[in-house]
């Protein structure tokens, strides 16, 4: 019986504590193909062994079929928190959506929140932030300047995945030192037939053309007229050729001089006069080029790269920051750059007049490429070599920032770094260009300091997106967008601790990485966005219950019960959990506090056309249309806030609260009036201090002065 090409979940790691039986740490499938995997607990999860085994599980009989491990990597887990990226895997929109965590040296694959897998990784703390990404289906490719590109590739199951490195193919040659270095210099050959002693001919080579040559039966003489005339030529040069006579009425011409080690015209030959003279010309060694490997171990390897139009495409080799390369049409990992087709590799350099390194590549509507300072894109649909890369109105990204996509164009930080923008069509010129749509003028103190960003789309008409930029001091400022209906906002996000990473899922949640102190150490952990959720690091239970567990992250820490849609007073962890105060018939959370805060913008009463803005203004009445919202207060900037009624008592639907028995939440106009005391502009702050939903749909503040 052969092995079959894949035994499921066969292979075990195993380990034994001290007089115990033996757990199993992790399972894979094996089975007749070559596979790599990395089996480990889940992070954060000490193990104390005495003994270790990789055991062959299941039904599967391989009778005399051996399973051959060609390499076994036993590494551990350290305290030391590592820098972390976020890289998204979508396959598809529905159960095929995974986020990857790179850490130092590995990879944590989550699908929906859960870990399924861990991957071997090459990538050190130093170059982990620097890593860019492109994806295929179920292919990722991982680029960093230091180290040969990476391939992650799902092999069935959700918790089978692969990695090693991914090797090329025909890679282009480029000439570092000038030396040309194990090129071939080209031979070509002349054989003659019929020619008579004084009939003539001459010869072509990349359009230059030689002076008549006179036919002699004398071969060394005909070998130094030959050489004299391909000499002459300004595209051969002084001892470019030399001439030889293998046999009558043949001669080999090799290239040497500027024309060593290059793949050389071929040669025309043109009778000039003869009865019936011929002359045929032949390639005997083909010339090839200098040099070597564009990337490679010594020079360096992209930096970035994606997929477009049926290529590979590849970015900003170490040693030739402003290359662009790419695979032949169809044929991911094979550069060939050479002959005639359409479907060759391509490789070109970026025309600028000072360096300018690309950053990133994004594949949009065109193919773009993002620089320090200029940004290029190829309006070539399809791309064949050699395309042009002209350079944009866009002003380039800044260094160490994120590209998202939204609408179907990228969403960048200016190199300025305070500045968030969208690459739009230029709308201005006869010929295709972009230029930069700033989206952040009235939030640049709130987006600068970028380092980090992910995006939820919007899936309905009515739904916007949601970016969150990640900032280097922990921060976040989130911007929500629904462009077609003129809907832009930013605003500040805090939690307790600090942001360090965000990503979405295509058509599913927004992730974030938080840095948080539990039980007397710093953690990193991933959380999701649940828009259902009011507290922050929160555990939610949507059943009947007494008590919530799974709180150990914030372990000796006080935290809001929040029960059945209303505040239920503050808790304090022990053991991971926490008593109810009530029993929750429907749902029950347990989190810290955040406190949501807005401020108006000043509001100019004036008096007379002539005169200036009134400073001295109040607020006599702030009216308010909500949503499900509860524990809400308002009030003048820098004043006392006041709690807004939200409960109907009488009306034409009286009720004493809104929703039933423990729903705080209140949906309707609500006013505050009066409003004590007098401020500049009359601005006007909100803030909900105790957790519950919240909605403001409109704000009418009658000013008086």
């Amino acid at each position: 019986m052969s092995i079959p090409v894949t035994a499921s979940q066969a292979l075990a790691l195993q380990y034994q504590a001290s007089g115990g039986g033996w757990v199993t740490v992790a399972r894979c499938d094996v089975g007749s193909i070559l596979r790599t995997r990395r089996l480990a607990m889940p992070p954060g999860r000490p193990i104390t062994a005495q003994k270790w085994r990789i055991v062959k599980l299941g039904a599967d009989d391989f009778e005399t079929g051996v399973v051959r491990l060609t390499k076994i990597e036993a590494r551990r887990e350290t305290a030391e928190l590592s820098p972390h990226k976020r890289w998204s895997f979508d396959f598809d929109t529905a159960e095929q959506r995974y986020g990857l965590i790179a850490t130092e040296g590995n990879v944590e694959v989550y699908r929906r929140g859960e870990r399924v897998a861990s991957v071997r990784s090459p990538y050190t703390a130093q170059q982990l932030l620097d890593v860019k990404r492109a994806q295929m289906l179920d292919t990722l490719l991982a680029f960093h300047v230091d180290v040969p590109p990476y391939r992650i590739a799902r092999q069935g199951a959700h918790s089978e995945w692969d990695s090693r490195p991914q090797a090329f193919e025909n890679v282009p040659l480029f000439d570092y030192d000038g030396t040309r270095a194990g090129g071939v210099n080209e031979v070509q050959q002349l054989s003659f037939t019929d020619m008579e002693p004084g009939e003539t001919f001459n010869l072509t080579l990349e359009a230059k053309t030689t002076n008549s040559i006179a036919y002699s039966s004398n071969m060394a003489t005909l070998a130094a007229s030959v050489q004299a005339a391909m000499n002459a030529l300004s595209n051969v040069g002084a001892n470019g050729v030399t001439v030889s006579s293998p046999a009558d009425k043949t001669l080999r011409i090799a290239y040497q001089g500027v024309n060593r080690a290059d793949d050389v015209g071929e040669l025309v030959a043109a009778v000039l006069i003869s009865t019936k003279g011929i002359v045929r010309t032949a390639t005997v060694t083909q010339g090839k080029p200098g040099g070597e490997p564009v990337i490679s171990a010594t020079r360096g390897w992209p930096a970035a790269g994606v997929f477009f139009d049926s290529r590979l495409w590849l970015a900003a080799p170490r040693s030739r920051p402003q290359t662009i390369m790419a695979s032949r049409s169809g044929f991911f990992f094979d550069l060939n750059i050479e002959g005639g087709e359409a479907d060759k590799g391509i490789s070109v350099d970026l025309a600028t007049d000072q360096s300018t390194p690309i950053l990133a590549l994004f594949a949009g509507r065109h193919l773009q490429a993002f620089g320090r300072s200029a940004h290029f894109f190829c309006a070539s649909s399809p791309i064949t070599p050699p395309p042009a890369f002209p350079r944009t109105g866009c002003s380039g990204a800044a260094p160490g920032t994120p590209i998202l996509e939204m609408d179907g164009l990228a969403l960048f930080v200016q190199a300025g770094g305070d500045t968030i923008s969208r690459a739009i069509l230029s709308t201005d010129t006869a010929e295709p260009g972009y230029e930069d749509d700033p989206l952040s003028d009235y939030a640049s103190h709130l987006v600068k300091g970028v380092v980090a960003g992910g995006m939820k789309k919007g899936r309905s008409a009515t739904e916007p997106h949601l970016a969150l930029w990640v900032k280097a001091d922990g921060t976040a400022a989130a911007m929500v967008a629904r462009m077609k209906q003129d809907v832009l906002g930013f605003n500040e996000w805090t939690t307790d601790g600090a942001f360090t990473e965000a990503g979405g899922e295509l058509a599913g949640d927004l992730y974030v990485c938080t840095r948080r102190t539990s039980g007397g150490g710093v953690r990193h952990r991933l959380e999701v966005l649940d828009e259902a959720c009011l507290l922050d690091a929160a555990v939610r239970v949507d059943r009947p219950c007494e008590e919530i567990t799974g709180l150990g992250h914030l372990e000796g820490r006080t935290v809001v019960a929040y029960v059945d849609g209303a505040d239920a007073g503050d808790v304090v962890v022990t053991g991971g959990r926490i008593a109810l105060p009530y029993p929750a018939q429907r749902s029950a959370e347990a989190g810290l506090l955040f406190v949501p805060r807005g401020r108006c913008l000043p509001l100019v009463l004036q008096q007379d056309p002539r005169g200036g803005a009134s400073m001295h203004a109040r607020s006599g009445e702030i009216a308010m249309r909500l949503g499900p919202t509860a524990n809400l207060k308002t009030g003048m900037t820098g004043k006392r806030m006041w709690p807004l009624a939200l409960k109907r008592r009488g009306g034409e639907t009286p009720a004493l609260l809104d929703h039933g028995p423990g729903e705080d939440a209140f949906e309707g106009w609500t006013r505050l009036y009066p409003v004590p005391g007098f401020q500049n502009d009359a601005q006007i702050d909100w803030v909900q201090e105790r957790p519950g939903p919240l909605e403001i749909r409109e704000v009418v503040v009658t000013v008086q002065s």
